[in-house]
């Protein structure tokens, strides 16, 4: 078990508690929903199915996937891993394993669908925020696409005002133009606006999340940041003046992670990461969701 210290900040008259909440802004994945361990029970199917279908053992296939993703190492569409499998390769010498492996990539990405779910507690969250009057948005780097069509399937999407989430587009980035939105009217039901022209994605920039705060038209004190990243969401939400909430139920499946920690570099170098996180620097580190209620009102009711 990872032990994690938490630094809090102490009840006084800057507290939430004592302050005016209007806004409420969320990370996407493994904040309102286990984005990781979706992926990591759906890729272990996967990697069960191709073992039963090649003859080729489960270590085998794993050991695969690692080698590929060490080369490609931004690949997170996971089947795309397959057709430069070495085992696979050399198993099916000059095969389409796309097309040989068509039904086991179909039963993947109808199991990985089956997982996407709020997390416990997320519902009870969102409409007691909302019921107290404190809207919500929504700020991604997740694709716009996904984000949104992953809002509609969990079911969340109409309780957000504003979302913020990547461009679809891999426009070139230009410095000596500033970050803005564009509107996203009629997208879906819900969405209205994406943050475009930044580097690496909209995360973490303080603008972005500062021209959330003027579209919303609040002052940092007035609003809060729920995520479970204590740099990139946390961090960044206090830079601002906005009281930082940690996710943590979005970490606690790094510690039972079943292969994505084997196989990618990303996860390899998440887990690392908080194997050495000794602290976290938040106004409050919430364990799940309903508790955030009471940290703001004093009661989760």
């Amino acid at each position: 078990m990872w032990k994690l210290q938490t630094c809090v900040s102490s009840p006084g008259p800057e507290s939430p508690l004592m302050r005016d909440i209007r806004l409420a802004v969320f990370d996407f994945d493994n904040t309102l929903w286990e984005n990781v361990g979706a992926h990591d029970r759906a890729f272990m199917g996967l990697v069960c199915d191709l073992s039963a279908s090649s003859g080729i053992s489960q270590m085998d296939i794993i050991n695969g996937m690692q080698s590929v993703f060490a080369e490609h190492a931004t690949m997170f569409q996971y089947p795309c891993a397959i057709p430069c499998h070495p085992a696979l390769k050399a198993a099916h010498p000059g095969e389409d394993l796309v097309q040989r492996y068509a039904l086991e990539v179909e039963v993947f990405e109808k199991l990985l669908q089956s997982f996407v779910k709020p997390y416990d507690g997320i519902f009870l969250l969102l409409e007691g925020l909302r019921a107290r009057g404190v809207r919500l948005a929504c700020y991604s780097d997740a694709s716009a696409s996904r984000v949104f069509r992953q809002m509609e399937e969990l079911g969340i999407g109409h309780l957000f005002d504003l979302v913020c989430a990547a461009d679809e587009e891999d426009a070139p980035f230009c410095p000596d133009e500033p970050v803005r939105y564009v509107s996203l009217e009629g997208t879906c039901s819900f969405a209205r606006r994406m943050a475009v022209n930044t580097e690496h994605g909209p995360k973490s920039h303080l603008e972005i999340l500062q021209a959330i705060l003027a579209e919303m038209k609040v002052r940092p004190d007035q609003a809060v940041m729920v995520g479970d990243h204590p740099i990139r969401d946390v961090a960044m939400a206090r830079k601002c003046g906005v009281v930082g909430i940690y996710a943590a139920w979005g970490r606690k499946i790094l510690e039972r992670l079943e292969v994505l920690d084997k196989v990618h570099p990303y996860f390899m170098r998440m887990c690392a990461e908080a194997k050495t996180l000794s602290k976290v620097d938040a106004e409050f580190v919430a364990e799940y969701p309903e508790s955030i209620l009471d940290f703001l009102f004093g009661d989760a009711s």
